[in-house]
């Protein structure tokens, strides 16, 4: 039996800076998102940024999507020695594919538009 994962999105509302996570929309191949009134499709795609599920849980059971900041566990030698310390990423979509990082122990901190300060400096939201 083919195992396949169910497509999820959630969105973040440019105009009421929110983010929806329950979409009652529409999402063509092309990226325009329509919401459904009744029958009455209106394009949102200038109000909403859609980003996707990964398919992935952090250590935590919560789901990782696009635009999440993460943090991972190292393990390894530090300026004290041998020891633990966290490191923190973004999770993107490029070239097709998701970047989260493979560790032991990975946790979503927030994302990129309810905590910006948390982008790690040298990445690009």
């Amino acid at each position: 039996m083919d195992k396949q994962r169910v497509l999820r999105f959630r969105a973040w509302d440019r105009v009421l800076n929110f983010m929806v996570s329950d979409l009652a929309y529409f999402i063509r191949m092309d990226g325009t998102v329509f919401f459904d009134n009744g029958g009455e499709y209106y394009d949102q795609s200038e109000k909403l940024h859609v980003m996707q599920f990964t398919g992935l849980l952090d250590s935590n059971g919560v789901a990782i999507y696009e635009g999440d900041i993460y943090r991972v566990l190292v393990r390894g030698w530090n300026d004290g020695g041998m020891g633990d310390r966290w490191e923190s990423s973004l999770v993107t979509f490029d070239s097709g594919k998701f970047s989260v990082a493979s560790a032991e122990r990975v946790e979503v901190i927030g994302n990129i538009y309810e905590n910006p300060d948390l982008i790690p400096k040298g990445e690009q939201a």
